[in-house]
């Protein structure tokens, strides 16, 4: 079928089809397309908008944005393409139908005031509820003092690689009680060892610059509002698990593994699981 469509179009297409009632009271960003499958009628005329931050602090507004109207793409908010004639969108022709540029730029604006909402709030990753424990923390979502996304190692190039980097989790626990933090340098899928070395042919112009990091981890340490504790790495370890009594509340959460040479670097992954 023909039309503009996006991800979050999957779930209110499905319940339509399966004939499950939407939750009350609740606002899809998607919609059916149960009809169009069907044959029953068009897709209708929407505009979608898809933007890409890769901050860690704010996003920033008209930051590697499309904004999707049609055959209409107004990129970053300037540049616009037809893309009945130009579906490779190799000219610019935002100077000839400034109308358009100016009602996909409206769209724009009602769509960052939605979603802008919250981007003064920080995000914190719950620990010890029902809904899921252990909760798995990964890399991706350290924080750092750098505000950088290139000071971590959010892909997994890197993850490979290993470079000597770290950063800190928001988190809250949900409910007074025992923790157990099981800290990783792989993720559990892969079965290695903390100290093990994955290979991997890099592509011959790198998409993003990696520094590799050796290190040969001996101690690990873990450190979540006034629990720090450091313990032993011992050979082929797969796992270092720390065990913490923890009150309800915000806390930041911040792991090592060091070797005896004074390097260091976070653990890429972290299962806080709520025992008791």
């Amino acid at each position: 079928v023909g039309g503009l469509t996006a991800h979050f179009d999957l779930l209110p297409t499905l319940i339509d089809l399966c004939g499950v009632p939407a939750p009350g009271n609740f606002r899809f960003d998607g919609i059916s397309l149960a009809s169009a499958l069907r044959g029953k009628g068009p897709i209708p005329s929407r505009t979608l908008i898809a933007e890409l931050q890769l901050v860690v602090g704010q996003p920033e507004k008209w930051r590697r944005t499309s904004v999707m109207s049609g055959q209409w793409r107004l990129i970053n908010g300037t540049e616009l393409y037809d893309l009945r004639g130009d579906p490779l969108q190799a000219a610019d022709i935002a100077a000839e139908p400034p109308d358009e540029v100016a009602r996909l730029r409206e769209a724009y604006d009602r769509w960052w005031d939605d979603v802008s909402e919250n981007h003064g709030r920080d995000c914190e990753i719950i620990l010890g509820s029902d809904h899921e424990n252990p909760a798995l923390l990964t890399a991706y979502h350290w924080n750092n003092e750098t505000g950088e996304q290139r000071d971590m190692p959010w892909a997994h190039a890197h993850i490979v690689a290993g470079p000597l980097q770290n950063g800190w989790w928001r988190v809250r626990v949900e409910r007074e009680g025992t923790y157990a933090f099981r800290l990783r340098r792989w993720p559990a899928e892969t079965g290695l060892p903390i100290n093990a070395v994955a290979h991997f042919d890099p592509p011959e112009k790198s998409w993003h610059p990696i520094t590799p990091g050796v290190l040969r981890a001996t101690r690990a340490r873990l450190q979540i509002a006034d629990f720090d504790q450091t313990l032993p790495v011992p050979p082929d370890a797969k796992t270092v698990t720390f065990t913490a009594k923890l009150r309800p509340g915000g806390a930041r959460l911040q792991t090592w593994f060091l070797d005896d040479g004074g390097n260091s670097r976070g653990a890429y992954y972290v299962e806080a699981e709520r025992r008791e």
